[in-house]
């Protein structure tokens, strides 16, 4: 066993056999069906055998197809989890900003990594 602490719900939904099975399994564990669909997780039996949610979010984070092994994220999550911004980098200051630094971020961590001040820095330098 692992020192890890996940939040997240598990769901198999191969052994789901009707609609009304998926809502008495998500009262049983008091989620309520405005907050997790009974009716999608059910539809998403013809292409996955299990499901992953958030459960503080209660969005979907992960899956595994149907007859697989793979845990797959959803593509949402990916790119959030690229986005991010390594905590070991500190932004630079405004006044050391270059654009040489900022076309290096976005090379290696995408456009979507850039603080709010190195995207003004990027669209006023565009600017000249």
């Amino acid at each position: 066993m692992s020192n890890f602490s996940f939040n997240f719900i598990r769901i198999d939904i191969k052994n789901i056999k009707t609609l009304e099975d998926c809502k008495r399994i998500l009262a049983d564990n008091d989620i309520k069906t405005k907050d997790i669909d009974p009716e999608k997780i059910f539809n998403a039996k013809s292409k996955h055998d299990v499901l992953f949610f958030d459960s503080v979010t209660l969005l979907l984070v992960a899956y595994i197809k149907k007859n697989g092994k793979d845990i797959s994220l959803v593509y949402d999550l990916i790119d959030e989890m690229t986005a991010l911004q390594p905590i070991n980098e500190k932004t630079k200051d405004t006044s050391e900003l270059t654009l040489d630094f900022i076309l290096d971020k976005i090379n290696s961590f995408g456009f979507k990594s850039l603080t709010e001040k190195e995207k003004l820095y990027l669209d006023s330098s565009s600017k000249k």
